[in-house]
Formats: C-alpha cells, structure tokens, sequence
C-alpha cells in the first residue's frame, strides 16, 4: 500500500516503513536518531531540527495510512456487502444506472444463497432494498414503485433484529448489576411480533425474541425450549460467534434455575456443554476461557463422569485462554480427587496454588477447600481440621461481603452467602445422635429445598443423606476461627 501511487508519493515514507519493519519488533535502532535519518533521508546530515520536524510529518502521515489500511482492510474481509453498497451508490452518481442494477442483482443472489442470517444478513437486504427503490424510482420517473414496501419490511427486520439483540444485552446486565435502563420501543416491538409472526420466522429474530422473554419470564420456561429447538434446527443460520452468544444466554439460564433450586437443569446445563464442546461453538480463536473449563468439569463432576472429566481436562489443557492456566488445571484435578474421595491428594493440589484476580476461580477454590476440611473431620475423623475449617468460613463471609466484591452481582452473593448459612447447619446436624438426627436432618433438607438463590445445593442434600445415626464425636458448635 506504502508503494501505491495513488496512497502516497514519497520516498523518505517508503524507506521509513522498510526501515521498521526491519528494526521490528524491539527497535533498538532508534537509540541512535542518526540511525534513523541515514535511512529514511539517505544523508549524512545528522538529526537536527529539520530532520526531526520531517520525522514527525512522516509518523503523521504513516499512521494516516496505516488507519486507512486498516478500514480497507475491514470492507474487503468483514464488509464486503457494505463495500458492494458504496460502489453501487458511486455507480449512481455517476448516472450507470444499468451498471448498479447489474450489481445490484449479483449482490442480492449472493446474500440470499448465503447460509449464515444474522444481525449483517438483515442490514444488508436493508441497504440493498434501499438501492433498490432508489433505481425503481429512476425508471419509473417517480411513479408509483413496489419497492417502498419492500423497503419498509426490509428496514423493519433490520431493526427489530438489531433492537432486541441489544435488548436482551441491556435486561441481562440490568439483572447481573443491579442497575436501570431505558427501552421504550421494546414493549411495541414484542407486541407487534406476537400479533404479527412472520418474521418469527426467521432464526435470528425469533432466537433473540425468546432470549428476551426469557429473561423477562424465567420461571416459565417456555422460551428456553423453544431456543433449543431453533438451535437444533436452524444451527447453519448462526455463525460461531452467534451461536456461542445464545450458548451463552442458555447456559446462564440453567445456571440461574439451579441457583434457584431446580436441580433438573444441571442435566441440561451438561448436554449444552457437551454439545457445544463438540461443535466448536464455546472456542474464540481456538481457545477455551477458564469459567467455562472450571464449569464443564464441575458439572461433570456432579453426575459423576470421572473418566469423562480426566480425558477433557487433559484434552483441552492446551486451549485454556488464561494468564493463570496452570492454577485452573490444578483446581480441576483437585476437583477430580474429591470426587474419588481421595481427600488429602486433592487438598495437597490446592495448597500448592497461588491466589488469583478472578473472583469466581477464588470462590471454587474457597469452596473446595472447604468440601475437603469438611470431609477430614466428618468422613476420617480428623477433628485436627477444625480450626482451618472454622478460619475458611469466615474468610469466605468477608471475601462476599459487598464493600469487598462491590461489582459482584447480588444474586451471586446471596447464593453464596446462603450456602455457608446451610453448611453450618449441615455441621451441626453432626451434631445428633440416636432419632433425633433423623428429624433435624429432614428439617435440614427442607430448609435447603426452600433456600433461594443458594449454591451447591446437591452436595448440601447428598451429605446430609449421608449422615450416621451413630455419630457421638462430632461438636454441636461449629469451629470458632482463629482471631
């Protein structure tokens, strides 16, 4: 581009781009500017102050042109309908009417035998449709034209695609951060879809539709079923991108109704996973992100596919996306070691890890070691474990507190905080003996099924189902921490 004639005509920017490229990436040569100006004025002049005020023209202009390549960059490879539009546009200036109708047919055929119908599909029939009457009206010298209702429909999908996937942006964010956002145009929108549902029909209006009733309705969970069903059967109408953001919205959902209590999403929260595992949709550039590995093992976990979670932990090791990577694959084999019951390997993983800036990697940490200090005192009898047991706790009451975690989302917190709640009662049911643990563990369990939102609440039921009638030694106070 440099070397172009119709981007640039000197020299000196010519040489000062060879000279870079050659000195990137550490640029050692510009501890001498004498360096610098041999090269780009082919001088012996030095670096004085014209040269320096030259030097600082050529930067000027070399990242002008630097941003141009970029834009271009952006039309040929991300934008080239966007691209075909402009040239169409130029051809009408220029009164080619035949030439931007020729076009105009080619651009057409082109979207339409397109597989993928997302957000840029209905802009670009939008802007196509746009051309489109522009040259019904030239033909027909401004009479009556078709097109304007074409126009209309086209303008409409675009927008009610675009609004509502940015809707559904703004309803999750209201609920995750505890703020307020204005949308007037959604009640409409949702209305005039419900009385008008052809362009339900397609996809990606009707998949961004349901993800924002269901985050309007959660309990019904309708929506979530039918986003499912156009996922099956319109999965090669999505991009990757496309397909990870209604995975996402998905997950999140089955992650929120366990939160609230309804165990039987954990199936499905599994099967989303292993499915989009399998097709490649939770990858952004070939890597994998650290919540959804620490995820996919957890949920695992839970239904007890060892074997499973051994082989993905190592297989996909090598894509984790992050800068603690090696504290993430720690955690997930310390999380395998529990499950098998071998306690003391999975506690000497996780006293080996170093502490992170992530807030939900430190709270499955916090949480682990926890199950691992309960497990000593409770399934071998280590009462030695009483104490860190007792320090842990409390660690994990201040780590939630708000003034700590301020952009922790207060259902998040709440679930958490209502789990140490439930643990401590769990330890005190160790406390029974004879019949009387038989009802305070039914009490228990009771309390845990009316809890919500409260994490964990599988492990909290499994132990309290594992209970010994029998069990004389365990204290009826839980472990006071260390001051």
């Amino acid at each position: 581009m440099v070397r172009s004639p119709y981007f640039n005509s000197q020299d000196e920017m010519i040489r000062l781009i060879d000279f870079l490229e050659t000195a990137y990436p550490k640029f050692k040569q510009f501890q001498s500017p004498d360096i610098l100006c041999r090269e780009v004025f082919q001088s012996n002049n030095g670096y004085g102050p014209k040269e320096k005020e030259t030097l600082k023209r050529l930067f000027f202009k070399t990242n002008q042109l630097v941003n141009q390549f970029l834009v271009l960059e952006n039309l040929n490879h991300k934008k080239q309908h966007l691209q075909q539009r402009m040239l169409m546009d130029e051809l009408r200036s220029r009164n080619n009417y035949e030439g931007a109708a020729s076009l105009l047919t080619k651009s057409y055929n082109a979207i339409n035998s397109a597989e993928i119908q997302e957000i840029s599909y209905l802009y670009n029939n939008f802007l196509f449709a746009e051309v489109d009457f522009f040259l019904q009206i030239y033909s027909s010298n401004r009479g009556k034209s078709r097109q304007m209702q074409e126009l209309l429909n086209r303008f409409r999908q675009f927008a009610i695609g675009q609004g509502l996937y940015y809707y559904s942006a703004a309803i999750n964010r209201e609920q995750i951060l505890q703020t307020d956002y204005e949308y007037p145009l959604l009640p409409s929108i949702l209305k005039f879809l419900e009385q008008h549902p052809e362009d339900l029909k397609m996809p990606f209006i009707h998949a961004w539709y349901c993800v924002v009733k269901l985050l309007q309705q959660p309990a019904t969970g309708q929506h979530f079923y039918t986003i499912l069903d156009i996922l099956q059967q319109h999965q090669s109408r999505f991009s990757s991108s496309g397909l990870r953001q209604l995975f996402g919205f998905v997950l999140n959902y089955c992650s929120n109704r366990v939160l609230l209590g309804d165990l039987s999403f954990l199936q499905h929260s599994f099967k989303l996973y292993d499915q989009a595992l399998n097709e490649g949709f939770l990858f952004v550039d070939n890597k994998l992100s650290p919540h959804h590995y620490i995820r996919i093992v957890k949920k695992a976990l839970e239904f007890e596919k060892i074997a499973w979670t051994i082989t993905f932990i190592e297989q996909y090791a090598t894509k984790l996306n992050s800068s603690y990577k090696k504290e993430v694959i720690a955690l997930s084999n310390a999380m395998v070691c529990y499950s098998q019951n071998n306690f003391s390997e999975a506690n000497q993983k996780l006293s080996t890890l170093g502490k992170t800036e992530d807030v939900f990697y430190e709270l499955d940490y916090k949480i682990l070691l926890l199950k691992i200090y309960y497990s000593f005192i409770v399934k071998q009898k280590d009462n030695s474990y009483e104490e860190a047991l007792g320090n842990l706790t409390e660690s994990l009451r201040i780590y939630l507190l708000p003034q700590r975690r301020k952009l922790m989302a207060e259902q998040i917190r709440k679930g958490y905080t209502n789990f140490l709640s439930c643990f401590k009662k769990l330890w005190k049911c160790n406390g029974q003996k004879g019949e009387k643990i038989t009802q305070t563990v039914q009490k228990f369990q009771k309390e845990v099924n009316q809890t919500s939102p409260l994490f964990e609440k599988a492990w909290l039921l499994k132990q309290s189902n594992t209970l010994n009638p029998d069990n004389k030694n365990k204290p009826n106070q839980f472990p006071t921490p260390n001051p």
